[in-house]
């Protein structure tokens, strides 16, 4: 019984304390460690607009964005994005992940993870990128792999723009958009790239064998940098 009430508390919500960095009043907050897009659709558009991780003090009224340990599954896709909330804790979802799958997830229904692409993101505009790639059918290597070819130069190392992400389609082009954690004062900025040159990356990182990472693998800046470097030897 005690595991069957963990996992209808997971499926429903949890109720949590939270901290206002403001005012630091206490309150409860909902987080959510397992979202199936399938099974709850309702809550498709909440984590999309990232309002399911926003938090409105009851005392001062300010609201922010809070992070939370959540696994998304989408069926349709057919993908599993693990939002991890904290770095530090890498080693320990790698241990457990596999608990997690196989006494939760396939209590009732059976996953064949070679069938999901799996990955591992550290905050929730990295989860909704993930989804806007996956939802298209895109490659989200060679979507890193454009951004790191593109951005770089121009934007980071000029100190414009320090997050850049997948956006979508538009027509014959991919959209990105660039934005600044450092400061409010710049907006965000739009850039397009062919289609043709995501089809060129696509067949170059096919002679590398970059395809099929593991379970659960960050897919990102790191790991264009990690993965060239390496191919390089």
């Amino acid at each position: 019984m005690e595991e069957e009430k963990y996992i209808n508390s997971v499926i429903n919500g949890i109720t949590a304390d939270y901290e206002c960095s403001d005012c630091k009043h206490v309150q409860k907050v909902n987080i959510f460690p397992l979202i199936n897009f399938n099974k709850n659709p309702e809550y498709y558009s909440l984590v999309k607009d990232l309002s399911i991780f926003k938090v409105t003090c009851e005392k001062c009224g300010h609201e922010k964005i809070i992070q939370f340990d959540s696994l998304i599954v989408d069926e349709t896709h057919k993908y599993f994005v693990y939002l991890l909330s904290d770095k530090s804790l890498y080693n320990k979802f790698k241990y457990q992940i596999t608990y997690f799958i196989e006494t939760v997830l396939n209590k009732d229904d059976k996953y064949d993870l070679n069938e999901y692409k799996t990955r591992l993101v550290y905050s929730p505009n990295d989860l909704i990128e993930k989804m806007n790639i996956f939802e298209i059918g895109l490659n989200d290597q060679a979507i890193e792999i454009i951004k790191c070819a593109f951005f770089d130069k121009e934007l980071v190392n000029r100190n414009i723009y320090d997050l850049i992400y997948f956006d979508g389609l538009n027509e014959a082009n991919l959209e990105f958009v660039a934005i600044s954690s450092k400061t409010t004062s710049k907006e965000p900025k739009k850039f397009v790239v062919d289609f043709n040159f995501y089809n060129k990356i696509i067949d170059d990182i096919k002679n590398i064998n970059l395809l099929n990472p593991e379970y659960f693998k960050v897919i990102d800046e790191d790991w264009v940098r990690s993965t060239f470097k390496n191919s390089e030897k």
